[in-house]
């Protein structure tokens, strides 16, 4: 044979090779094509609170000395017999806003008590740290009834590890006020705060 045929028969097989390779290649790599999305959502504000510990209970006592007794959810027991462990509520803001927390009463301190004269208060303080951002409630004070209401907290945190808060409760009980079981039932509004 030729060896110049030869020399054509090879250069064509070479690119043969090559052409064949460069489709096969393109194919392995692919000319891809690609495009993008996006995905989306919207969080809503939720506010939401729940109360961890709902009950405070006083249990059984008297006023030992006129002319009345004070109790509280923070152990102060004067003038009276009752035991000084009771537990706050605990409110837990469980929304994704901050949390304006106000308390108002079923009845008022004397219908409550039984007796004019009586007190019933409440106070907050953070159970967390940093759980009130703004506005506690740091002294006692009235409890109002009738759908008015006294903010506990103008800015209860949502973040996890500080959103909680202790509700204390502190009665005033004249020594003339009837015996008997009394109970009130406390309502607690949350709304988005403005802080």
């Amino acid at each position: 044979m030729d060896s110049g045929k030869t020399w054509y028969i090879f250069a064509f097989f070479i690119l043969f090779f090559i052409m064949g390779f460069s489709f096969l290649a393109r194919d392995l790599t692919g000319a891809a094509e690609f495009d993008t999305g996006t995905v989306n959502f919207t969080l809503e504000e939720s506010v939401s609170i729940a109360l961890i510990d709902e009950n405070s209970s006083f249990g059984s006592g008297y006023v030992s000395t006129s002319p009345q007794a004070l109790i509280n959810t923070e152990g102060t027991v004067e003038n009276g017999t009752w035991p000084g462990n009771i537990d706050p509520m605990v409110l837990e803001n469980q929304g994704n806003v901050l949390a304006n927390v106000s308390i108002s009463a079923q009845n008022d301190a004397q219908t409550f008590i039984g007796i004019s004269g009586a007190d019933f208060l409440a106070k907050a303080s953070n159970n967390e740290t940093n759980s009130c951002l703004s506005g506690i409630l740091s002294s006692y004070t009235t409890i109002p009834t009738n759908n008015n209401t006294v903010f506990l907290c103008e800015a209860l945190n949502f973040s996890e590890n500080s959103n909680t808060i202790n509700i204390d409760y502190e009665l005033i009980i004249p020594s003339n006020a009837p015996s008997g079981d009394n109970s009130n039932l406390i309502t607690l509004l949350a709304t988005i705060s403005n802080y």
